[in-house]
């Protein structure tokens, strides 16, 4: 295995974990951020569920616009001219 086959390989497994820290942390952020409201508003776990739920969904379509949309756009554009 050469070098730079190793740095690929790390390379993509940082983008991979990236992903999943992305999807993690909203969730939590809008779950936090749905506590503090269901404490203002007396409707505990009401917000708590809903931000988590749509925390989850913000990052997952992060994750599917960097993974899909971008990956396609690149292939329409072919490589760099010179």
């Amino acid at each position: 295995m050469g070098k730079d086959s190793s740095r690929s390989t790390i390379s993509q497994v940082g983008r991979h974990a990236g992903y999943g820290i992305t999807i993690a942390a909203s969730a939590a952020l809008f779950a936090w951020l749905g506590t503090l409201l269901d404490d203002r508003l007396g409707t505990r776990p009401l917000f708590v569920i809903f931000g988590a739920f749509l925390g989850f969904g913000a990052g997952f379509y992060s994750m599917y616009r960097r993974v899909v949309l971008d990956s396609s756009h690149e292939r329409d554009e072919g490589p760099p001219a010179e």
